[in-house]
């Protein structure tokens, strides 16, 4: 009985199969697209691009078939399809359902163009169907790049238009020094990483600033954090610099020092005119170091947008720390924007002591969305000598001697945090009560305008500008 059925229905499932499908035969078929363009953001040379989709409608009734799916440049086209399962310039007789849908996916993989500007790459994909032919253009801009792979590198500058891509980790051996020089824009592959055991120097301006940054150029990705690893600088007696740089959208930002050599010499960091921003563990962390430090935005980290730890000298002047990490994602409240302490484990566990000198923070904003944006620890066998003064502040008031002329608990008014914009507002609460004596050191904001053309400048990075 059983065998029967079984038989009966393999009968069944024959004669179905054998039905004959319907198909659209007309002169004038045309199907729909999910867009009339497939645009590609920047695409690096010699690097095999991201994978972009065409959905392909059938509005009838009937079967369509496709006799043909071509690239219209053929063989010459940078660019190649796949279409259900099968890859190639050209691919024939496609079958759409009636009132189904069909994905077409395109890559690229361009060739250089041996110039440093972004070189427009043009082609369409050509559908075919009885009489009729439907185009939808494919179009890219190829761009050739210096790529490092887990490369070590002797002294050198960078220079120049052409970007550099880093995959896997660059590292700068010890006693070399790499120069980054005005206009270069660095972009880093998923888990790159910038080692720095010699010395570093990135001197851009405010024309042409240098930037650390994803090689995802498309729009969706420009302010997710977490897209690449970091910049570390090893401890040692070294002296680097920043300035006139952005850094965004990795893991963390800038580090200098290391928990595991707690013990070796103090390295220095000159920080002027940088943005650190939107990274998916911390901004800048420092361990048993020294920073010089004015007119900077440090903003947006899961963790620490800044944790300055076991001991060292950290200055700054002008700096904006602010932390809406939650317009990305969940934020780890337990962490303030600003941490600080005299003291840190090594990688054994064994806890050292450092002495925390001339550390002060001045015409500062330090604010953001927990009820305690700055965290002070130490040991007092060792040096404290940290002043907070003429700085906007989100935390408990704090009456001690670390605290002078401060500003508490008053939103700072930033025209758009959602939207990375820390400018003040026309109501801030950080207008006009910076120190004057302070703020010529910095005559000049991050967006290079006059901060003492009033008389009365502004907490923080940026200078507000009435319109008159």
């Amino acid at each position: 009985m059983r065998v029967s059925y079984i038989i009966c229905f393999l009968c069944f499932v024959f004669v179905f199969s054998c039905q004959k499908e319907n198909f659209r035969t007309d002169d004038e078929i045309v199907v729909h697209f999910s867009a009339d363009t497939v645009s590609f953001d920047t695409l690096f040379t010699n690097i095999r691009s991201i994978t972009k989709r065409l959905m392909v409608y059938n509005p009838y009734k009937e079967s369509v078939k496709i006799s043909s799916i071509r690239l219209a440049r053929n063989e010459n086209s940078p660019f190649i399809l796949n279409v259900n399962g099968l890859s190639g310039k050209q691919i024939g007789d496609i079958i759409i359902r009636p009132e189904d849908s069909l994905y077409v996916f395109i890559q690229s993989y361009l060739p250089e163009n041996g110039i440093d500007a972004p070189l427009l790459i043009k082609d369409s994909i050509v559908f075919e169907m009885n009489q009729t032919a439907q185009n939808v253009k494919v179009i890219a801009y190829a761009q050739d790049v210096h790529v490092f792979n887990n490369a070590s590198i002797k002294t050198q500058a960078w220079s120049g238009m052409k970007p550099y891509l880093i995959m896997g980790t660059l590292t700068v051996d010890s006693l070399e020094t790499l120069t980054v020089t005005e206009g270069v824009v660095v972009y880093m592959h998923r888990g790159a990483n910038i080692l720095v055991n010699g010395q570093m120097n990135v001197t851009g301006t405010f024309d042409k600033p240098v930037t650390f940054s994803s090689d995802r150029l498309e729009e969706d990705y420009k302010d997710v954090p977490g897209q690449w690893g970091g910049i570390y600088i090893q401890p040692g007696n070294t002296s680097h610099k920043f300035i006139w740089s952005v850094i965004k959208n990795g893991t963390t930002g800038l580090q200098i020092g290391s928990p595991e050599r707690l013990n070796d010499l103090m390295p220095s960091l000159e920080l002027k005119n940088t943005i650190i921003q939107s990274m998916a563990y911390g901004c800048l962390l420092a361990y048993h170091a020294k920073i010089d430090a004015g007119n900077c935005l440090i903003a947006n980290a899961k963790t620490y947008t800044c944790y300055l730890s076991a001991g060292g000298q950290y200055q700054f002047y002008h700096t904006t720390f602010a932390n809406y990490y939650s317009v990305y994602d969940s934020r780890d409240f337990y962490n303030p924007t600003l941490y600080l302490s005299n003291y840190e484990n090594d990688n054994t566990g064994v806890l050292k002591v450092f002495d925390l000198t001339s550390t002060f923070f001045r015409n500062s904003i330090i604010y953001g969305t927990s009820a305690n944006e700055v965290e002070l620890k130490s040991k007092q066998d060792k040096t404290f000598d940290i002043l907070f003064e003429n700085c906007l502040i989100r935390k408990a008031q704090d009456n001690s001697a670390y605290f002078k002329s401060i500003t508490w608990n008053k939103d700072p008014k930033f025209k758009d945090y959602e939207k990375l914009n820390f400018e003040l507002d026309t109501l801030s609460n950080a207008k006009d009560i910076a120190d004057p004596s302070w703020a010529g050191y910095f005559p000049r904001d991050l967006k290079n305008r006059p901060r003492l053309s009033d008389g009365k400048p502004d907490l923080g990075a940026y200078e507000r500008i009435e319109s008159k």
